[in-house]
């Protein structure tokens, strides 16, 4: 009898330690749930500061009649009238760039509105063509900024808004239907190349058109790691603009690549955490989002810990290449592919290369022309030589056998 009572406590003892352990797992898994949770929100909330550019932003109110209104002519009618009263080609390029980015905002809210593809391209070409007047119009300013205050005010505006354009023109490269992704990615390459003239031809001082461009650029509002959207911006702007300014652009780059290193250092622990998902979640091209992270992991070798989460971020954007680099090339050539398979299969299969970098699989280790180390990815380590990302791209080219 005395038995049984110690194996009825026994057992009440044991079902109670059960129940208490459980219960401090499941608290313990809410606890982690609510800190993704809230992980999540802090990041999404970063994204929206940079990306999520409104009319207000740019100076003008939110459009009530869109392109596809059938009372949109009058509109039109309204701003002809405005510009064929601007007898100063300096009034008349400010108002095209105020009516530039009433269009662009236009297309934004169809595409938001989720409008067919024909009235997004209506909406797109209409903006296109006001961006192409601001060129033709400024050709005629004979003055540059530094000799006139009106050209001044009217760059400096100029520049801040046209940063803000191409924020708003990666966001909609990301939202568009398929269909009408080629005609965004042309328009914001368009875009950038005619921000680039305008911006040189008014101002043809490299000192000053420095200042201009890095002040402008500060002044945009956005999270702790808007710095970064800017480089991505400066990246694209210098392989566009003409030869006189690109070392100006490459100065620019390096005064804000600093001072992002700087912000980086500041930030807690979690927040430099945060960079790496904020950077998946972002929009922007995939290239230059490597060339930038590149860049600034050479700024940071004093401080390997943040380094390898620069390390870690700019290796999953070049897997990023890599596979879209391949899903082009397969839509190219399909049969060919099939029939050779020489494009590399989207499996996870890690191996370790020779020049210390993680691969998805032994195939595109073999694109990058290096020897496989060992069969699983490579151990933390730091990695010093830079990365040639054209060179990769054009081995994933050549393996698909396209001549």
């Amino acid at each position: 009898m005395l038995n049984k009572k110690r194996v009825f406590f026994l057992s009440i003892i044991l079902l109670g330690g059960l129940m208490l352990g459980g219960l401090a797992l499941a608290q313990e898994d809410t606890v982690i749930l609510e800190e993704n949770q809230e992980n999540d929100q802090i990041i999404d909330q970063a994204i929206a500061l940079d990306e999520d550019i409104e009319a207000e932003d740019l100076g003008i109110g939110k459009p009530i009649i869109l392109p596809d209104n059938p009372f949109y002519f009058l509109k039109t009618w309204m701003r002809n009238i405005r510009q064929a009263f601007a007898f100063r080609n300096v009034v008349k390029a400010e108002l095209t760039e105020r009516f530039a980015n009433e269009k662009l905002i236009e297309l934004k809210e169809m595409v938001k509105r989720q409008k067919s593809v024909e009235a997004i391209k209506r909406a797109a070409d209409n903006y296109e063509e006001e961006i192409e007047k601001i060129k033709d119009i400024t050709g005629k300013i004979k003055e540059k900024a530094q000799e006139s205050p009106e050209v001044e005010k009217f760059l400096d505006k100029f520049v801040k808004h046209q940063v803000l354009h191409q924020r708003i023109l990666q966001k909609l490269e990301d939202q568009v239907p398929a269909e009408n992704m080629e005609k965004i990615r042309e328009m914001r390459e368009n875009h950038l190349e005619k921000f680039g003239e305008v911006m040189t031809k008014l101002e043809d001082r490299s000192e000053n058109l420095e200042e201009t461009l890095e002040t402008k650029m500060e002044e945009i509002e956005g999270s702790k790691y808007k710095n970064f959207k800017n480089l991505e911006i400066l990246s694209e702007l210098e392989q566009v603009v003409p030869e006189q300014a690109k070392e100006t652009i490459r100065r620019v780059q390096e005064n804000i690549l600093m001072k992002f290193k700087a912000d980086l250092e500041k930030m807690t622990v979690q927040d430099q955490e945060r960079f790496g998902n904020y950077l998946e979640k972002t929009s922007g091209v995939e290239e230059n989002q490597v060339r930038v992270l590149e860049s600034l992991r050479m700024k940071l070798k004093e401080t390997p810990e943040i380094e390898q989460n620069i390390i870690q971020s700019r290796d999953k954007a070049l897997e990023q290449v890599q596979q879209r680099t391949e899903n082009e090339l397969q839509e190219q050539t399909q049969e060919r592919v099939q029939e050779r398979k020489q494009v590399c299969v989207s499996l996870w299969d890690p191996v370790c290369g020779s020049d210390g970098r993680t691969y998805s699989n032994e195939c595109f280790a073999r694109i990058a022309g290096v020897n496989i180390k060992y069969r699983r990815a490579c151990q933390q380590e730091s990695i010093t030589e830079p990365i040639n990302l054209e060179q990769i791209k054009e081995r994933v080219r050549q393996s698909t056998d396209l001549e």
